[in-house]
């Protein structure tokens, strides 16, 4: 919002009404957001942080720490980045393979190709979570999150589509599920 110097206000996105951002953000419920415990941590588990070998699997690209803790993190958090991650690809984005459209005052589009590929690699991460007992819905609430967070350190029009479509997909994710 500073970025650009909007205003935090209804917009249509994807022809939804969606609340406020500040709205939005006052109906979460973060305590149950995070996970129960304090577990082991990666901090940026992304599809491009696992190298395979054969049947083995390498993480790259640890983190130092979880918020100033070195010895434990959240793993509701983990998954939700590879959950962006199956959505949202560096590749993908990288490439341009988003839409945005603003033409119409506070209506907007956002769109993005996502391979089928990652569409069933995220009904088994949810299948995981549900199989877990770890709350798949609050998993795709900090995804929504994680896409408004790192949206002002991109560049135009990127910065616009994440914040948008994780704007949108709180508002789903909170109001129509």
């Amino acid at each position: 919002l500073d970025k650009y110097n909007l205003e935090d206000k209804c917009d249509y996105i994807n022809n939804d009404n969606v609340p406020s951002l500040y709205d939005m953000l006052y109906a979460l419920n973060f305590d149950k957001l995070v996970g129960d415990r304090p577990t082991g941590f990666h901090g940026d588990f992304i599809l491009d942080n696992i190298l395979t070998h054969g049947g083995d699997f390498t993480l790259i690209d640890w983190r130092q720490d979880f918020n100033g803790s070195v010895d434990a993190g959240d793993m509701h958090y983990d998954i939700a980045k590879l959950n962006h991650n199956l959505t949202l690809t560096h590749k993908v984005l990288s490439e341009g393979l988003f839409t945005i459209d603003c033409n119409e005052p506070n209506h907007i589009n956002v769109d993005v190709y996502i391979k089928k590929l990652n569409l069933d690699c995220k009904k088994r991460l949810k299948d995981f979570c549900v199989s877990s007992e770890i709350p798949y819905d609050e998993i795709e609430i900090l995804t929504s999150l994680i896409w408004i967070n790192m949206a002002p350190l991109h560049e135009h029009p990127l910065d616009m589509f994440l914040y948008y479509f994780g704007k949108h997909n709180l508002f789903l994710n909170l109001y129509c599920k």
